[in-house]
């Protein structure tokens, strides 16, 4: 009996250990403790019981499935231990039977998990553990960015269990890095830099990383680079008027403009029939002899790139260039572009022939509507004793006449550094100065009284000082003057054509100082009258609003018509002295204190000798029409400079 007492005892014992470490493995259920119980009470009449099982363990993938073993027994058993991813197929049995035991899928990345399940019967008990790998795997927090045009940083962290390689493909190493100060060995988290997109479509590039026979990949979309573009820059229209299209490319949304000036003889054609990316115009008919002229903008409705269409419509006349062209006395070429659809017969009056030569014509552009031009070499002024001379040339086709007037002056050009500087010949003479009849009720207070002015004779730069020549005498770049002010600032136009900015008045002085020194002669910036005598015209003048012009956008770049920046010297029309962009492009510095007029008579003015602002004259890209005309005026701090500020250059003889 005690004999069969301490048997009892030490198999409930034993139960209660395996039960022990069961519970310790796997956190059992209720009904686990009360097969448990079954067993127990079972223990004494099943004693005699046989139980063997198959297997000890079973070692499942991460992806989960079945596996079986055999129990062998000769009376009933019980199975505890399973729970929500490991099951059996039967929990209780008898006699011999193949047992299932069913795994789910492992997501995890840390450690392998367990189940031990306790399988009893009678005094007898088997532990059978099942264990289940932990997933190999490249986790990424994310695995695709959209990035700007203008690129930027993308950060990805990865979380993994094995060891891995990060590879960014050949072909996109151009645009994708990953960043210097990245630390992905230790903290796993990658920044990978992008480069700016300058082409105008999306791109698409991936990021690889990989190890284990596993790899994950991040892709990577960037925005192409906004575009808008329209395939022509000029359309030529008959007098009759007519329909135009003009095909535009582009991928963002936009705007058209026409300048103010030109709605009423241009205006957009809105139908649904027609594609979106081609522009309609429809162009009334022009009565004049003149050839007119309109800019249209195409803007981005968010942002700041912009496009210009000009449109240039015949007058009833033959010319369509100027009419009035001047020429150096060293000799010039002159280009006159005539309607490319009329057959010209070109003469040249006697008088003239020694002087004036016809070179060639151009052929006519793909269409017949464009103009096609006539050369004629200016030969050089070799009398030292003329101050000019002055021919014509008669242009006759289709029952029309036209006559273009050369005029050889005094001109000359400086070369400084070997980059040329222009310089036009003024004769003196007397004019009214200030707000004159043809300026009208655009005139301000300040123009006022208008008074008689009596110059000498000096020569004016044909053109604003432009970028190129700056750097040759100054030494600085458009960029460097624009750092001078503010780094942040944009720039509005670069190249060595373009008109110089970004300068002072100090500044203006300065160059002019050194510009004499360069070359021995006396440079200077022009007195008020002075620039306003050469912007009228001088004595050539034909009482012009603007300078060359009634119409400001035969002129002038300004505010209508720039798409807000500055346009290269000399791309519009001349005034009659041969000068250009008196009106327009950028402001231009006097060497006047700013005062108010007198009405006295005066001669060779100079100016107040003291003041606070000095004279700027002219308008400018960003200026309104009537801020461009020959009369008005404006005045700031001579040590203040800004985008819109420039000057010319006067030479006294």
């Amino acid at each position: 009996m005690k004999r069969f007492f301490y048997l009892i005892s030490g198999v409930v014992l034993l139960y209660l250990f395996l039960v022990g470490t069961l519970l310790m493995s796997s956190c059992s259920k209720d009904s686990d403790s009360e097969l448990i119980e079954t067993i127990l009470k079972e223990v004494p009449s099943q004693k005699e019981s046989t139980l063997s099982v198959s297997d000890t363990a079973i070692v499942f993938e991460a992806e989960g499935g079945e596996q079986t073993f055999t129990i062998s027994c000769n009376s009933d058993w019980h199975i505890i231990g399973s729970n929500d991813w490991c099951r059996v197929n039967a929990v209780s049995g008898r006699g011999d039977q193949t047992i299932t035991v069913s795994v789910s899928v492992y997501d995890g990345l840390r450690e392998d998990r367990n189940r031990n399940l306790l399988i009893g019967s009678g005094d007898k008990m088997y532990l059978l553990n099942v264990t289940q790998k932990s997933k190999e795997a490249i986790l990424l927090s994310k695995d695709k960015f959209n990035v700007s045009t203008k690129g930027g940083t993308i950060s990805i962290t990865v979380k993994s269990n094995i060891d891995y390689e990060v590879a960014i493909p050949e072909e996109f190493e151009s645009w994708i890095a990953l960043a210097p100060e990245s630390r992905a060995v230790t903290t796993k988290h990658y920044d990978f830099t992008i480069s700016e997109n300058k082409d105008i479509e999306i791109r698409m590039g991936y990021i690889v990383f990989s190890g284990n026979s596993l790899s994950d990949t991040v892709y990577v979309y960037q925005a192409p680079a906004s575009r808008l573009i329209l395939t022509q820059d000029t359309c030529y229209v008959s007098y009759e008027g007519e329909e135009i299209t003009v095909e535009l490319q582009t991928n963002i949304n936009y705007d058209v403009r026409i300048e103010p000036s030109s709605v009423s003889w241009i205006k957009q054609m809105n139908t649904r029939s027609l594609r979106t990316d081609r522009l309609h115009f429809s162009i009334t008919e022009n009565e004049s002899r003149d050839t007119r002229e309109a800019v249209i903008i195409v803007k981005d409705e968010n942002g700041e790139l912009s496009d210009t269409l000009c449109v240039r419509q015949y007058g009833r006349g033959l010319v369509v260039s100027g009419r009035v062209y001047v020429a150096g006395i060293e000799g010039d070429t002159v280009v006159v572009q005539v309607k490319g659809d009329v057959e010209c017969e070109v003469s040249i009056p006697t008088d003239f022939q020694s002087w004036l030569i016809p070179i060639r014509t151009s052929s006519v552009a793909s269409r017949a509507v464009a103009p096609k031009s006539y050369r004629f070499a200016v030969l050089a002024n070799e009398d030292s004793d003329s101050e000019g001379r002055e021919g014509y040339i008669v242009f006759s086709g289709n029952s029309l006449t036209d006559t273009v007037y050369v005029t050889q002056t005094l001109d000359f050009t400086e070369t400084v550094s070997g980059v040329k500087l222009e310089m036009v010949y003024v004769k003196g003479g007397t004019f009214s100065m200030g707000a004159t009849s043809e300026q009208g009720d655009d005139a301000y207070d300040r123009e006022y009284p208008v008074h008689s002015v009596t110059l000498s004779d000096y020569y004016i730069g044909k053109f604003e000082v432009t970028q190129g020549v700056w750097e040759k005498v100054m030494g600085t770049t458009i960029g460097q003057q624009r750092d001078k002010v503010d780094a942040t600032w944009s720039l509005y136009g670069v190249g060595s054509n373009y008109p110089m900015y970004y300068v002072n008045w100090n500044e203006a002085v300065a160059f002019c100082e050194k510009l004499s020194q360069l070359t021995g002669k006396k440079y200077a910036l022009p007195t008020e009258a002075q620039w306003e005598y050469a912007a009228r015209g001088g004595n050539k003048s034909k009482g012009y609003k603007y300078s060359g012009s009634n119409t400001i956008g035969n002129v002038a770049w300004y505010y209508n018509n720039t798409g807000n920046y500055t346009y290269p010297v000399g791309t519009k029309q001349s005034n009659e002295l041969g000068i250009y962009d008196m009106s327009g492009n950028v402001w231009e510095w006097c060497n006047d204190w700013y005062d108010s007029y007198s009405s006295d008579a005066q001669t060779d003015p100079t100016g107040p000798e003291t003041g606070s602002s000095r004279v700027l004259r002219g308008g400018s890209w960003s200026s309104y029409a009537g801020g461009c005309r020959v009369s008005y005026r404006s005045s700031y701090y001579p040590s203040y400079c800004n985008y819109y500020y420039g000057f010319r250059v006067v030479l006294l003889p």
